[in-house]
């Protein structure tokens, strides 16, 4: 089983002692947009992301299209995307739930309590346990 897992990726941050364009380059949400290419051209069973994917939930409207166009593409190969908030998204990430139109989106651990969801990997093959506490 292929996993890939992320975090701290704290889009809105702004990386203030590089040059610009070395900034732009290597921001936070391209960094997320490498990770779902890397995960879609290695076809990993799931993608994990623990937490602090945005820096903050005020910049919630600036990672909001990068981090659900991120998880259509993974959808659309077939990858599940399973997530915990970490203290600086809980708002985002529940949002992102709430609206997302996939089954193949997990926030784990709601209301700060441990939950678990079972992979298998794209052959059937493997199983494996997730399990998640969201802040």
């Amino acid at each position: 089983m292929k996993l890939l897992v992320t975090a701290d990726l704290h889009i809105g941050r702004r990386c203030s002692k590089l040059p610009e364009d070395v900034a732009r380059d290597h921001s936070p949400v391209e960094m997320w947009r490498s990770i779902v290419d890397f995960a879609i051209e290695e076809q990993v069973d799931a993608l994990l992301i623990a937490g602090d994917i945005v820096d903050h939930d005020r910049g919630f409207y600036e990672a909001l299209n990068a981090i659900e166009g991120g998880i259509k593409r993974l959808d659309s190969a077939g990858i599940r995307c399973i997530a915990v908030a970490g203290n600086h998204d809980v708002e985002v990430m529940k949002r992102l739930r709430r609206t997302l139109e996939t089954d193949n989106f997990d926030l784990l651990g709601q209301g700060g309590r441990w939950e678990c969801v079972q992979l298998a990997d794209h052959d059937g093959g493997r199983h494996t346990v997730v399990w998640g506490w969201s802040f």
